[in-house]
């Protein structure tokens, strides 16, 4: 299961304001020294304004992952960079 929270955008327009869905998936490899390597991608599209797609694609390396994320829609609703996520 994944989940989330403060999750924030900085366009000059609300891609995501209320109503989108989410989905997600780990592909995770453990070892019994504890560490964890693998696959993560989480997509959320918007429900208003409709058409925003945030799509997240990255590698779990312990604690920390990492990776590119693009969003695509209307408007100011567009671009592309990098993310880290560090498990707290």
């Amino acid at each position: 299961m994944v989940t989330g929270s403060n999750l924030s955008f900085t366009t000059s327009t609300a891609c995501f304001t209320s109503g989108g869905t989410q989905t997600g998936s780990f592909g995770v490899n453990g070892a019994m020294n504890g560490n964890v390597t693998g696959a993560f991608q989480l997509t959320i599209t918007s429900g208003t304004p409709s058409g925003n797609t945030l799509v997240l694609q990255g590698t779990v390396n312990n604690n920390t992952i990492t990776g590119t994320w693009a969003l695509t829609g209307t408007g100011a609703c567009t671009g592309s960079g990098t993310f880290t996520m560090i498990r707290t």
